[in-house]
């Protein structure tokens, strides 16, 4: 947990200083080329936020053999590129995307992480209730022994 909000503290003021004050440092870095993309950092940066807390809970729960997180982002990365494809005519399309696709991998990923172990109780006593209507299997007929 010391180590999730440790990564989500450094991730947030890196937004901070790149997303909400990028008016600031970016052209620091890069100078006046950059100006034309500046009113897009606010919400790209936030994209970026939510990407990389979304990814922190993918590894913690990927490290302990629950699947289902990698396999969740993975289809939000499909759609992503879907996504882009149906909406790039300009950079400010391809932001969007970007940001509705972040927002949501964080906001599916901690539905998952705090529904997980509801959700399991769940599926396995569908599964178990399922198991009823299946036959057994029949069993063999004892050998006579001589």
């Amino acid at each position: 947990m010391k180590l999730f909000l440790a990564s989500t503290l450094v991730s947030f003021i890196a937004y901070v200083g790149v997303g909400l004050f990028g008016f600031i440092t970016i052209p620091m870095l890069f100078g006046k080329r950059i100006d034309s993309v500046i009113s897009l950092l606010p919400i790209y940066g936030f994209a970026m936020f939510c990407f990389t807390v979304a990814g922190s809970i993918v590894a913690y729960h990927q490290s302990i053999n629950r699947h289902i997180f990698p396999v969740a982002g993975f289809l939000l990365s499909a759609l992503q590129i879907i996504g882009i494809v149906l909406f790039h005519s300009d950079l400010n399309q391809i932001v969007l995307v970007m940001t509705a696709s972040g927002v949501a991998n964080l906001v599916l990923m901690l539905t998952l992480h705090f529904a997980y172990n509801p959700l399991k109780a769940v599926i396995s006593n569908l599964s178990d209730f399922a198991g009823i209507f299946v036959s057994f299997p029949r069993q063999q007929k004892a050998m006579k022994q001589n």
